[in-house]
């Protein structure tokens, strides 16, 4: 389990059953998610939350999900959104470094968030 604070950036999408998925600020009002999460209806964007089972942190309106057009499901190619907030989040977040540099095969990195953490999953 990771500090908290570390990835301040991280984002809970919620809606009135809980936790969805996740995503990123890279922005003060934009999130960056995956667009197999869109089109879940009204929803959340939780920003500042470590516990999922806890009710930390801000919730934000999402106005907008684009998601990128050659998003495909069926092999879940381009398989990123972005969300547009109501307004800009004001906290105190560090906010996620978005590179256009390609990582290697073989490049360690490092991969956070509350999804599934065994690989049969």
């Amino acid at each position: 389990e990771a500090t908290e604070g570390r990835y301040s950036y991280a984002v809970s999408l919620q809606d009135d059953v809980g936790h969805f998925c996740g995503g990123s600020l890279i922005a003060p009002d934009v999130v960056l998610s995956a667009a197999h999460c869109a089109g879940q209806g009204d929803y959340k964007a939780i920003i500042g939350r470590h516990h999922l089972k806890k009710s930390e942190g801000d919730e934000m309106d999402v106005k907008v999900e684009m998601t990128h057009p050659d998003y495909d499901s069926d092999k879940t190619d381009n398989d990123f959104m972005l969300l547009f907030l109501d307004s800009s989040y004001t906290g105190y977040v560090n906010l996620v470094q978005v590179s256009p540099d390609t990582v290697s095969e073989g490049t360690n990195a490092t991969v956070m968030g509350w999804g599934d953490t065994h690989k049969d999953e």
